[in-house]
């Protein structure tokens, strides 16, 4: 499962200590593996697939409607709402060319993983998810 690699993912680079125990100061977080900085954070773009109707056949007998690999761009609702009941939107993001998932590396291990369950909770991977990109910028610091 995505999410869990991704929450494993981000044990190992939201960390706030050295090996030794000792806390990192605010110059020295963001490190991953304790030599390469990440630099502003990890953002993770969907791309998702337009549904279409299936050709003729079994397959447009039995689903009626096929997903495909052109890619949609439109804004998307999540099933499932809001604790307060609010519809839940993604917005299209032309400069990443998908949905966009930001782990900043401001946010705390803790609020970053809050994230992911949120987005897990939300149902931002469906059926529709035909390619995940993971991008971020790091240097040997």
């Amino acid at each position: 499962d995505f999410f869990k690699y991704l929450e494993e993912l981000m044990l190992k680079v939201f960390v706030s200590e050295w090996y030794s125990g000792k806390s990192y100061t605010s110059k020295e977080m963001s490190y991953i593996n304790y030599f390469n900085k990440l630099v502003g954070g990890v953002a993770i773009v969907q791309r998702r697939g337009k549904l279409a109707d299936c050709y003729p056949g079994l397959y447009a007998d039995f689903y009626g409607k096929c997903h495909t690999d052109e890619i949609e761009t439109g804004n998307f609702t999540s099933p499932v709402p809001t604790d307060a009941g609010e519809e839940l939107v993604w917005k299209y993001d032309e400069t990443n060319g998908g949905y966009t998932l930001f782990l900043s590396v401001a946010n705390s291990q803790a609020e970053t993983l809050d994230l992911i369950q949120k987005f897990k909770h939300h149902l931002w991977l469906d059926k529709k998810t035909r390619y995940l990109e993971v991008k971020f910028a790091a240097y040997n610091g």
